[in-house]
Parts: C-alpha cells; structure tokens; sequence
C-alpha cells in the first residue's frame, strides 16, 4: 500500500447511509406488497390471499435486514478505512461477519429469485408444458447455486479460522475465484429469470402500447440484473488489490453486494405496489382500508368496481389464470375480448367457449368497467 495514502479516508459513513436506505426502503416495498394482496377482491374459490411468492419475498426481506445490520456493525469497527488504520482485532471481527453475510447474502438471493419465479407460476397457470419445465428448471439451478456456494464459503479456508485469522498457517480460496464464480453464475440465473416471461408476454393479444407497458413491468420487476453487473464489474476492478488494502477496495462490490438483496426485494414487490398505487390515484385512500371481500365468484369473468386494479384472474371450471395487469386501462368504460394462445397461439375464446386445452393460457385483452 503506499506510504501517501490518508489513513483518515473513511468510507465507512457512506455504508451506513445505504445500509439504512437498503433496510428501509425494502421493508416499505414488502409493507405495501401485503397491503395490497390483503385487499384484492376476493376472485379464487378459495380465500386465500397470500401464496409462496408473498412469503419468500417477506423472507428475503428478513435476511436483508439482518445483512444491514451487519453491514452497520462492519461499517462501526472499521470497513471503509485503509487496513493500515483498522486494529487487528477489529479486522479480525470484520472478516469474521463478512463471513457470515456471505450466508446470508447467498440465501437472501436466492429466496428472493424463488420469490419471482413462484410468481411466475401463480400468474401463469395455463401454460404450455415447456415454461413449466423451464421454471422448474431455474428452480433447480437457483437451489444448486445457494447449495454450492453455501459448501465453497464453508470450506473457503483450512483451517476455516485462517478467513478471520489470515496470518496463521494454511491455505484458502482466493477472493477473486470466489466473487468472480459467484458474480458470474448469479448473473447467468438473474439473466435467465429476467428473459423467461418475455415469449408469453410478447403473445398477449392486446394494443402494443399496453403489451410494452406491461413488459416494462415485468422488466422493472426484476432490475436486480442492473445490480448483479455493476458488482461483477466492481469485483473485477478491485480483486488485484484485495490482498494489499483490503478493508479499503472490499467497499466497492460491498456496496453493491449490500444492495442486491434489497433491490431484489423491491423488484419482486413492484407489481403489488403498481397496483396499490392505482387504487390509491383511481379510487382514493378508502379504497386501501376498506373491508375485504370473501364472495365466491359465480361467473366465468370476474369483475369488481376496482378492475382496473389488479392482476385480474380468469376462471375456467377449476382452473384460474392472472394475466392481464389492470395498471394501465383508462378509467372510461372499454370493451374485452378474451383470448387463448395455445400451442400455436391462435386458438380464440369467448366468454362461451368450452374450456381450453391444458397446454393454452387465457390471456385477457381488455374488460369493461363500469
């Protein structure tokens, strides 16, 4: 490290400013996204209102709380600083915790991805077999990848106190291999998770401008990939100097490392707080307190006087589907058309219609509000 380097550099209050703003803002998302499911009008035969994809999503909520305080307790006993002005005993409990988060930070990450592929299945209920298999697939791949980091952190050193205590005698995996084979594999899966919905939603048979707003949904409602970039890029920056300033060049990829959970969480949360949002500015703060609806729907297409509000459903026999996000309808009256996208994506049903083949999905174009 060089001699002109100020000992009085601190980023330390820089990570306490976003672990804060990463507990806070995470923690109002997942608020808002139970608020909202608690008063959905009552569409399902069946009362519940919450599903995996509501609790996986408080769950990594959770986790990241307890990742930014230990970011908070870091940031107090020296992470920020040039290693030259950290005493050794606190260096040894920061690497001790940083341990530790990397735990959590696998397992926060990837119950949140569960949580946006669980919602994958709960509006895509009448699919063709291949998406199924494809979620099944990223299911797997995403337990694999906590399962495999969870053993390589494990093992990272032997003896595994060399990772808190790096002057004793042993050997350890390299920093760089770690985050790199992280970064990369996490990417990979975001990426997979991002572009999986896209087919589906391209078939919508709706006007372009909404089918593009209602892609831009989905697309902002997984803007974790944005994240997992910026901390590959950080990781490749600053693994060369780990070794030589290591509380100092650590606090580039931890910022974004600290954020990834967060953002994950706001971005599977963010379908749920459209809607709330929509009812808000359409129907007035009543609307958000009122009493929630418990009635068992007797018609093929559910309507409610808050329709333009939520993920619609529409049953068929047994079967539901939520697929049209009412974000964007004006709130005049309109017209509907209901359609199915079968395996070939042009098979048309009406409100008649008998029900549709197991491999087809209903899709909604528009409904009349009234």
């Amino acid at each position: 490290m060089s001699s002109s380097v100020d000992l009085n550099d601190d980023q330390g209050p820089t990570l306490k400013a976003l672990m804060i703003a990463m507990l806070t803002v995470p923690t109002v998302a997942v608020s808002l996204r139970f608020w909202s499911r608690a008063i959905l009008p009552g569409f399902s035969s069946t009362p519940i209102r919450f599903w995996w994809d509501d609790w996986t999503a408080l769950l990594a909520a959770m986790l990241n709380i307890t990742m930014c305080g230990i970011g908070l307790e870091m940031a107090k006993l020296g992470l920020g600083k040039h290693a030259q002005a950290v005493p050794v005993e606190n260096f040894s409990q920061i690497m001790k915790l940083l341990w530790t988060e990397y735990f959590i930070f696998d397992t926060g990450t990837s119950v949140a991805r569960a949580s946006a592929l669980l919602f994958y299945s709960r509006v895509f209920t009448q699919v063709q077999s291949h998406f199924k298999y494809a979620l099944w697939i990223l299911h797997v791949m995403n337990l694999a990848w906590m399962v495999g980091l969870h053993i390589v952190v494990g093992i990272q050193c032997d003896p595994i106190e060399k990772v808190w205590k790096p002057l004793i005698p042993g050997r350890c995996i390299g920093m760089r291999t770690l985050f790199l084979g992280s970064g990369i594999s996490s990417l990979i899966i975001n990426i997979f998770i991002l572009v999986l919905p896209l087919p589906l939603l391209w078939r919508l048979q709706m006007q372009m401008v909404r089918k593009l707003l209602i892609i831009g949904v989905f697309l902002c409602g997984y803007m974790v990939v944005v994240v997992s970039i910026g901390r590959l890029v950080t990781i490749i920056e600053v693994s060369d100097n780990l070794d030589k300033d290591f509380t100092w060049e650590i606090m580039k990829p931890t910022f974004w490392l600290s954020s990834e959970i967060a953002i994950s969480v706001v971005s599977v949360c963010l379908p749920s707080i459209f809607v709330f949002s929509r009812r808000l500015y359409h129907d007035g703060m009543n609307s958000l307190v009122g009493s929630i609806r418990h009635q068992r729907p007797k018609s093929r297409f559910v309507k409610s006087d808050i329709g333009r509000t939520y993920f619609s459903r529409i049953t068929h026999g047994e079967e539901e589907t939520e697929m049209d996000a009412k974000l964007f309808n004006p709130p005049q009256k309109c017209s509907f058309t209901a359609t199915m996208a079968s395996a070939e994506s042009h098979v048309t049903a009406s409100k008649n219609s008998s029900q549709p083949p197991d491999t087809g999905i209903v899709v909604r174009s528009d409904i009349t509000i009234t």
